[in-house]
């Protein structure tokens, strides 16, 4: 009875603190509900995303559209619960040890720093330092493969090889169009031309093309079978995280293309 009442006071302490980046948003021209909702789900990044944002009243050429706003908040949940399911996944395995701790913590730095990015997306040189991150980080993983590369290549494993390599490299150019569109449209406030839009999207297209190639190893589609039926679990935190993180993507490239678009129409180029 004593840990239920327990339970009962933090999620009420839970659900009034989300009035405030609420009550913050609210003040500077944006939608009381979005944040609150937001709030409610990450209550701590939402109360810094009210902090940094433009204030409608003051700077309306430069505040974001509450469309905008709605990409960059479901970016940034979509992002904060796909690393969190990452880092779950790292401490689910059968590692011990603190060497092994800050090993796992480490890998996850860059995603860290992708979800601030999202947060002040309006810092774009910012934005662009952590797409480079994560370019880095990319190629250090391969590198740091090469001995796994060998054994595949030993074991007749091509395929599988293959596959990682042609999945990494997607990964790659997702972040490189990326910075490609950070430059030209956010920082170089390039014209949008009709029907150029997709260029916004295709970070996502590619990471979603890079997810069906990892998907199409035999072994993986027959654990999601036995998933489906009830099996085994293993690889169903995996699929999850994918998805939020294509849909991470997508949201980052709609936002992006809804700032370069109000901008547009607000004569700023």
């Amino acid at each position: 009875m004593f840990f239920a009442s327990k339970w009962i006071i933090a999620v009420l302490i839970y659900v009034i603190a989300a009035f405030i980046p609420a009550r913050i948003a609210s003040k500077k021209g944006y939608s009381a509900v979005l944040f609150y909702i937001y709030g409610l789900l990450i209550f701590v990044i939402a109360l810094l995303h009210s902090i940094i944002l433009k204030d409608k009243s003051k700077t309306a050429d430069k505040a974001y559209s509450n469309k905008a706003i709605i990409f960059s908040v479901l970016s940034v949940i979509f992002y904060y619960y796909y690393m969190l399911m990452m880092v779950m996944l790292s401490f689910s395995t059968d590692y011990v040890g603190v060497t092994a701790v800050l090993f796992i913590i480490a890998g996850k730095i860059p995603m860290l720093l992708f979800l601030i990015s999202l947060v002040l997306a309006r810092k774009y040189y910012y934005s662009i330092a952590i797409y480079v991150i994560n370019i880095v980080n990319i190629i250090v993983s391969v590198c740091n493969l090469k001995k796994q590369y060998i054994d595949w290549i030993s074991q007749g494993q091509i395929l599988k090889m293959v596959t990682d390599l042609v999945c990494k490299i997607f990964g790659l150019t997702a972040m490189i169009i990326l910075i490609a569109v950070v430059l030209k449209y956010m920082i170089g406030r390039s014209e949008l031309k009709p029907g150029y839009g997709f260029i916004f999207i295709m970070p996502m297209i590619i990471e979603f093309l890079a997810t069906i190639i990892s998907w199409s190893n035999s072994s993986f589609i027959f654990e999601i079978v036995k998933t489906a039926s009830g099996y085994t679990m293993h690889y169903l935190p995996l699929v999850i995280g994918e998805v939020l993180y294509i849909l991470a993507i997508l949201f980052l490239g709609l936002f992006y293309m809804e700032d370069a678009d109000k901008a547009v129409k607000a004569g700023q180029y």
